[in-house]
């Protein structure tokens, strides 16, 4: 986990190169944490928690979860911490599936 909103799938095994099969392949594996549902932050997929994954892993692209629940801001890049950025915020709302209950 980085922070509580991300769930970070860091690339470990060597991929695309090498002299055997395994080494040329292209997708990543990795667990999702228990008990959440989880959004795959580059394509928006849902996700249960609790099973592992295989994760298509590009050269450019590292795989990465995003918490049921969380809301991330994204702004334009800046150098320093009490920099003025001048675009606009984006907030990325990732939603909590509605559960119906009946008692």
């Amino acid at each position: 986990m980085f922070g509580p909103a991300f769930l970070v799938n860091p690339v470990t095994k060597q991929l695309y190169t090498g002299k055997d099969e395994k080494c040329r392949r292209k997708n990543q594996e990795g667990v999702l944490a228990t008990g959440n549902k989880w959004y795959n932050f580059w394509t928006g997929e849902t996700l249960n928690g609790g099973q592992t994954v295989d994760a298509d892993a590009p050269i450019d692209i590292m795989p990465l979860y995003v918490k049921a629940g969380s809301i991330i801001p994204m702004g334009p890049n800046i150098e320093y911490a009490t920099e003025n950025p001048a675009g606009a915020i984006e907030l990325r709302i990732y939603p909590v599936p509605m559960v119906n209950l009946s008692l």
